[in-house]
């Protein structure tokens, strides 16, 4: 036996983003997926969910599986041009043409010029001339030298006398804190009382360019011109011009569109050099780009407008590529590369928080928790039994435990690898899976040997077919149930074994009789906080409640990835994690109201999700003391950041039936339906 620091090995590994830079996984809606043309210039998420996108040919509506076009050539345009999209906070889509405002008639599903009509309700009078939707909701209108305010929340309409001879050209208002652009650069307040309009900064402009106004969630203004270089900020509170993070680096971009995520964080978008996100807690700048060799990149560098909707996704129009779009909050998914592509068989980490990762044929390797580096262990060189390691398991006393094929077992305490080759059982030698129960024994399950219980004096006891119930030496998992229970599954059923009595009894359904469990043979097994134990077969996934004896099934049609289950464990929020032979899935658990059942929600991630293209292995998968997933595989291991999650708030949207089929004929609004032979019913639908 060797000590480990008499060799280090440093090695590192290659750990690839499979997004684009900040952890964004983009995908992307073009010509190609429906839309009408791929220069969109303003998106839109109304308050049923739909997604708008305005494009030079047309407005298009996308509800998740299909888009719809509406045009305005027929209502008098010279074109389908569509500048932007917005919503107020009644639910009215407003729509701005080259030239004219229209507004979407939801009960005739069709775009309208007749916006006149509308905005009488709020008092709102004469010919139009601007009208936009500030960060609040509520409507801004110019007529001529009038500018209306309406708020919605109130049910109040504010009107203002523009001063001057200058032209207003654009209100932005977040949080009743309302700022006006004109025409010869001056950038002027209205009060919190909307009594007047009150001089606050002015800008230097120069003819020919279109000028923009924004306000972050910061209460800073953000200035610029469209296609041209130059973005400057006025911190509103202090009253001044300031610096900000990244303004060197973007001096000679040409500015296209700036959102604030919510945190503060600034998306500027360019006109070819893609996007800049300027971090103000972080103080930071990063560049999101089009990278051809990455499939989860931006898809285009060409920016024009940006959306973050109530989902906390962000959407980008391009011009060239359509729209892109990445959730914010998403689960960040890192592919990790090893240099030797070695086969990752398990993953473990020890009491000082050590990450352990056993190899397939390459034995063993060890990062130091908080470093990059890693110390590599062999057969030849630090006496462990064999560099086919299987599986790992950390026992109460700090003894990190390996099993291998061939070697038997061995433990690594305090730099020391001790294997078991003179107590163990000649038979002990191929060993998949090792567990501890609450007596301290170790339980070693073998390829083809059975199962052996070492008690804490170091004597062995065999379950195999000669000597148990056991219908197959072939013990595929473990998982203790930390109390009474040490649950076994084979190739041939799964068994519950009592640690005290020692009694064995196989389980094969609930014990009312009324469920049995659909496949014998078992692939992996976990129990987890709730007292749930998840049963992974070669069709799905069973889930057995042992207290309420129940147990419910879930397959691919419930949202699994795939019916052959690799490995199963649990978060810190108490989700689960499935790793599969394609893709993995999250599983979300929810006790119902009543306390009487479980809801189990399956979201399935695969290549394009940003997972990589990784076979995974059996039992491969630990959740590390600070919260990641790691799922090994073959040539590296995929690692996982989960974000917390709220089932019934994700589960609450509204459903919006978007077809009507009358003798498989689609009935369009308006259009009078010929009389039909066919009978019809009134049906009830729940969901």
């Amino acid at each position: 036996m060797m000590k480990k620091n008499l060799l280090l090995i440093l090695m590192c590994f290659v750990c690839g983003l499979v997004y684009a830079h900040d952890g964004l996984n983009f995908r992307n809606l073009d010509v190609k997926s429906g839309i009408s043309d791929n220069y969109v210039r303003s998106v839109l998420r109304d308050q049923y969910g739909f997604m708008w996108f305005a494009t030079l040919n047309g407005l298009n509506r996308y509800d998740g599986y299909q888009f719809k076009k509406y045009t305005t050539t027929q209502l008098g345009a010279y074109n389908n041009d569509i500048e932007s999209i917005a919503e107020d906070a009644a639910g009215n889509i407003w729509i701005k043409g080259p030239v004219s405002y229209y507004i979407y008639d939801r009960e005739q599903d069709k775009l309208e010029n007749k916006i006149q009509p509308v905005l009488n309700k709020y008092g709102i009078t004469g010919e139009v001339s601007y009208l936009t939707v500030d960060k609040d909701y509520n409507l801004w209108c110019t007529v001529m030298d009038t500018l209306f305010h309406y708020d919605f929340a109130k049910s109040k309409l504010h009107t203002f006398q523009l001063p001057g001879k200058e032209k207003m050209q654009q209100v932005v208002c977040r949080r009743s804190c309302a700022y006006l652009l004109f025409s010869n650069g001056e950038i002027a307040r209205i009060d919190s009382n909307f009594q007047h309009i009150r001089p606050e900064t002015r800008r230097t402009i120069s003819s020919g360019l279109q000028y923009n106004l924004y306000i972050d969630t910061v209460d800073r203004l953000w200035f610029y011109a469209s296609h041209a270089s130059g973005l400057q900020c006025y911190d509103t509170n202090q009253k001044q011009w300031i610096d900000y993070v990244g303004r060197q680096e973007v001096t000679d971009a040409l500015i296209t569109a700036v959102m604030d995520d919510g945190d503060g964080n600034l998306w500027i978008g360019t006109d070819d050099k893609g996007v800049y996100i300027s971090y103000n807690q972080d103080k930071q700048l990063v560049r999101i780009n089009k990278k051809s060799e990455n499939p989860f990149s931006l898809a285009d560098n060409h920016i024009n407008c940006f959306f973050k909707d109530n989902q906390n996704t962000m959407w980008v129009g391009t011009g060239k590529q359509g729209v892109s779009f990445a959730a914010l909050d998403k689960i960040a998914f890192n592919t990790c590369f090893l240099p030797e592509q070695e086969d990752v068989k398990c993953l473990q980490e020890d009491k000082e928080g050590n990450l352990w990762m056993g190899f397939d044929g390459e034995g063993l390797i060890r990062q130091d928790a908080g470093k990059a580096s890693y110390t590599r262990f062999k057969m030849k060189k630090h006496s462990i039994p064999s560099d086919l390691i299987i599986c790992s398991c950390l026992d109460a006393k700090g003894r990190l435990w390996f099993g291998t094929y061939g070697g038997g077992a061995f433990y690594e305490q305090g730099g020391t690898f001790i294997p078991l080759r003179n107590a163990a059982p000649a038979s002990l030698k191929y060993i998949r899976r090792i567990a501890e129960d609450a007596n301290g024994t170790i339980w070693f399950g073998t390829f083809m040997q059975g199962l052996y219980a070492m008690d804490a004096d170091g004597n062995f006891t065999a379950y195999t077919m000669d000597s148990s119930i056991l219908q197959t030496n072939s013990i595929m998992d473990l998982a203790y149930s930390g109390g009474r229970n040490l649950y076994v599954g084979t190739s041939s059923g799964l068994y519950s074994m009592d640690i005290y009595t020692r009694k064995m009894v196989p389980l094969t359904g609930n014990k009312a009789g009324t469920q049995s469990l659909p496949d014998s043979y078992i692939t992996c097994l976990f129990y987890d906080s709730r007292g749930l134990l998840w049963i992974g077969t070669r069709t799905g996934m069973t889930v057995f409640d042992e207290k309420k004896d129940g147990m419910i099934h879930l397959s691919i049609e419930d949202g699994l990835s795939h019916q052959c289950i690799r490995a199963v464990t649990e978060d810190k929020y108490k989700n689960i994690w499935v790793a599969t032979d394609h893709g993995i899935t999250n599983i979300w658990v929810a006790a119902s109201p009543t306390g009487k059942s479980s809801s189990y929600l399956c979201y399935p991630y695969f290549e394009e999700d940003g997972i990589g293209d990784m076979t995974f292995n059996s039992h491969s998968i630990t959740c590390t003391g600070q919260g990641e997933i790691l799922m090994g595989g073959i040539g590296g291991y995929l690692k996982i950041t989960p974000r917390p999650t709220d089932f019934y708030n994700r589960s609450g949207n509204p459903v919006v039936f978007t077809d009507l089929l009358l003798a498989n004929q689609k009935m369009e609004v308006g259009v009078p339906v010929l009389p039909t032979d066919a009978s019809c019913s009134p049906k009830t639908f729940s969901y």
